[in-house]
């Protein structure tokens, strides 16, 4: 345990939408951030990249679905079972057992989980099966838009498809369109509702590319299995990759890549910050976004919806947020995010989070509360390999702007250079529990802490636990927060298989085995085995076996 930190107010931020910036050595005020409020200051040193301020400068259970039947509007969660939602299972991720599948028939978009239950980390999301509908084709080589959509006379791009208002007109509820290799153009989407949702993927062995997909007023869409980027165009473009608007809902992105170029070796730092595109925009109520893979985008998947369903997606190179949930009752698990670029000294105003929320109220940012989110499972990584250009310190799990209500933060991994490893300012009822939060490198600004304070507004943090924890520091403190069974590391080669290699898993003989409580620990570990392997439960996101 250390001090708590000192007062000092941070400039409120200039763009609305979290929180502020950076302040200087010894809790000097910086020049604001997003909307924030200003952090305190904190204990000189470095300045903190952060709304929120830290102590070493400012600011710086749902189970995955169950067995999905004919999805529709998403299987019931709570079965524990660590295989994807739909489909089939998909192989085992690092580790454990891939887990039953469940009957996918339909595979429509999985539900988003409840809050029960601890899901494991197998397969790639699993994806599911086709609709028991008709078929349909779309070959950008081969098609034509007088076509009948039949597989020796298919239609041409599925752009002409939706423009010639085909989904919802010939295509109806629970068939399915699939495409073939070739550039397929914008895939826009702005009217129906589906009970039996409407799938849309690449044929097996078809590589099918779009620019950009959008969603409007529409319910029920699957979207599997393609590429979805600017640079496929002939003209590239910056925009929001997929883009899921406040009045779609159950519409699921699964299985697909996107990114703003393939290779961003050449990108000057003004390209990650005004070139790069986003991924994924979700304003929509009960979205899932599963299995995909991002890469070289400004922020990565931002959800203001509620119900959301966000997992087993990979991250990897970004500029600003990797993930940000700002609804209520979302889950965020089993997501990778990795490699942060492009910092303040290199022109970028954004600090750079792994994942990010805050609230809105009718007075601002922070005048408000984010309710049952759900993050589980996760490993953030700021970098693999030191030398990369524009390296940017990144806060892990950073909530500056509470209040943040019944929220479950459980076997996340955070691998970072910044004081914030999770940090919740103005939590009520959260818990903390079974996280693994190291540092990878061994200067300034660090080590990351586990932080559970007071809303910036000087409201203490109430209720809660922080439990069975490993990280390089903490600070907690609230009304009735109770704290037990962390350990504070400081020699990761005694805890750790490869720590300098981002393999936190447990080494034989690890003071972890069997440290931690069982009550209200995760049921499933990291990578889905179940917990205890031992006498005890083990601390951190790994349960040595």
């Amino acid at each position: 345990m250390r001090a708590g930190v000192l007062s000092g107010l941070l400039v409120i931020g200039m763009v609305a939408g979290a929180c502020g910036d950076d302040a200087g050595e010894d809790g000097a005020g910086g020049t604001g951030g997003r909307g924030g409020t200003g952090g305190t200051a904190g204990r000189g040193g470095a300045a903190g990249r952060g709304g929120a301020a830290g102590r070493g400068g400012a600011a710086g259970s749902a189970g995955t679905a169950g067995s999905a039947g004919t999805s529709g509007d998403g299987g019931a969660a709570g079965t524990q079972s660590p295989g994807g939602a739909g489909g089939g299972a998909g192989s085992s991720g690092s580790g454990g057992k891939a887990g039953a599948a469940g009957s996918a028939g339909t595979s429509g978009s999985a539900g988003t989980s409840g809050a029960g239950g601890s899901g494991g980390a197998s397969g790639a999301g699993g994806g599911g099966g086709l609709g028991s509908g008709k078929t349909y084709y779309v070959d950008p080589a081969n098609g034509s838009p007088a076509g009948d959509g039949s597989s020796q006379n298919p239609w041409r791009t599925l752009q002409e498809v939706a423009q010639a208002g085909l989904i919802g007109g010939t295509v109806k509820a629970s068939d399915n369109v699939l495409l073939r290799s070739g550039y397929h153009g914008d895939l826009v989407l702005n009217s129906g509702t589906y009970a039996q949702p409407i799938t849309i993927a690449a044929e097996t062995g078809h590589a099918p590319r779009l620019r950009r997909v959008q969603t409007g007023a529409i319910s029920g869409i699957v979207l599997r299995g393609v590429s979805i980027s600017p640079a496929h165009a002939a003209t590239y473009t910056k925009t929001t990759i997929v883009d899921i608007q406040a009045a779609s809902s159950n519409i699921s992105i699964e299985n697909s890549e996107l990114f703003s170029i393939a290779n961003a070796g050449s990108w000057t730092a003004n390209d990650w910050i005004n070139t790069a595109s986003s991924g994924v925009q979700v304003s929509g109520n009960r979205i899932t976004v599963r299995g995909n893979t991002l890469r070289n985008v400004r922020f990565g998947i931002s959800v203001s919806g509620q119900n959301a369903l966000v997992e087993r997606n990979t991250i990897d190179g970004f500029s600003a947020d990797g993930l940000r949930g700002l609804g209520d009752n979302g889950t965020f698990q089993y997501n990778t995010v990795k490699n942060c670029y492009v910092s303040s000294s290199q022109g970028d105003d954004n600090h750079d989070d792994g994942f990010q929320s805050w609230s809105n109220g009718p007075g601002g940012v922070g005048t408000s509360e984010v309710r049952g989110i759900v993050l589980r499972g996760n490993t953030f990584i700021n970098f693999e390999n030191a030398s990369h250009p524009f390296r940017a310190t990144m806060q892990g799990i950073g909530c500056f702007d509470g209040f943040f209500t019944d929220w479950v933060v459980e076997n996340n991994v955070v691998i970072t250079d910044h004081w914030h490893g999770i940090s919740l300012y103005g939590a009520r009822n959260a818990r903390v529990i079974n996280n693994t939060v190291i540092d990878n490198d061994t200067v300034s600004p660090g080590p990351p802490w586990i932080m559970v304070t007071a809303h910036k507004n000087g409201t203490p943090s109430e209720g809660g636990v922080v439990r069975n924890n490993l990280a390089t520091d903490y600070d907690v403190s609230g009304t009735n927060v109770t704290q037990d069974h962390n350990v504070t590391v400081t020699n990761l080669a005694s805890y750790f298989v490869n720590a300098s290699n981002f393999d936190v898993h447990l080494r034989a003989g690890s003071p972890a085995i069997d440290a931690g409580s069982g009550t209200l620990a995760p049921s499933l570990d990291r990578d889905g085995q179940g917990r205890p392997q031992g006498a005890g439960i083990d601390l951190g996101a790994y349960e040595f076996r």
